[in-house]
This record gives structure tokens, C-alpha cells and sequence, in this order.
């Protein structure tokens, strides 16, 4: 996706990633038993350069 502003919602929490160049960001969901140890997230966001965003 390419969209200028991501929001990632789940409950009552909210994350926005500004992305105004659009470069392009992939989005996955992250079951829930995947992690089990250490930070754990819902989302994963790669952006073009891939960096991780949790």
C-alpha cells in the first residue's frame, strides 16, 4: 500500500504511521500465537527500506 496515512486500530488503541511520500508499506497481521516471547504486536509494518514497525 501507498496510502499517504496508515491507521492500524484494534479495541480503544489507535497507531497512525505517516508515510507522505508514499513509499510503499506492507502491512501484515500477526496471529496471536506467532509470538509468544519478548515484544509481541498485532500488526507488522515493513516500509521499502524494510524496516519493522510494531
Amino acid at each position: 500500500m501507498t496510502d499517504k496515512i496508515l491507521v492500524i486500530k484494534e479495541n480503544k488503541c489507535k497507531c497512525i504511521f505517516l508515510n507522505p511520500d508514499q513509499h510503499l508499506l506492507t502491512k501484515i497481521k500477526v496471529d496471536g500465537c506467532q509470538i509468544t516471547e519478548g515484544i509481541r504486536c498485532d500488526y507488522l509494518i515493513l516500509d521499502h527500506c524494510h524496516n519493522e514497525y510494531c
